[in-house]
């Protein structure tokens, strides 16, 4: 049987940003965010609440921004000041597409470590270091603690040490 259009639109999207094609990634994505068709609505699937599509999808709208490059400062010279002008109008709204993508994300998952730690990444690029510093803290807080495994492992494995032995 064919593979369901939700799962391909997902695939193709993330080949698509493997290959560095994130216009098209960013399609794919929003694709299936706003799949609606007459399978999904029997099987009561609803992929506009997918955060870790939404998640690839903020993730690929700041990726398009920052293949923006812009200098430190706006040029003084009134032409290549007028581009920098659209260049940056055009990064910042990718910026704040990322931005309200996440902030979807979030409204399913409040505690979803990708989307602070990518939005505290936009705001960082946006120059709004307190909200960047709000985020960084929330990602700090929710990201799982990488040492709680390892410490109760060895506990666990003081505690019974048939089991110690048989992991081994």
């Amino acid at each position: 049987p064919l593979a369901p259009p939700w799962t391909v639109a997902t695939l193709s999207g993330m080949l698509n940003r493997k290959q560095t094609k994130l216009l098209e990634a960013e399609k794919n994505f929003r694709a299936v965010l706003e799949m609606r068709t007459a399978e999904t609505e029997e099987r009561g699937f609803d992929f506009s609440r997918d955060y870790v599509v939404r998640n690839l999808l903020g993730l690929t709208l700041f990726d398009l921004a920052r293949q923006i490059r812009l200098p430190a400062e706006r040029p003084e010279d009134e032409a290549a000041g007028k581009k920098y002008d659209v260049r940056k109008t055009e990064r910042d709204g990718w910026l704040a597409s990322a931005e309200a993508e996440l902030k979807k994300t979030l409204e399913v998952d409040s505690e979803n470590v990708t989307a602070h730690y990518l939005l505290s990444q936009v705001y960082g690029e946006l120059g709004q270091q307190d909200r960047a510093t709000h985020h960084q803290e929330l990602w700090d807080v929710y990201r799982k603690d990488d040492t709680a495994r390892g410490r109760v492992e060895d506990k666990s494995k003081q505690k019974y040490p048939e089991a110690a032995k048989a992991s081994e």
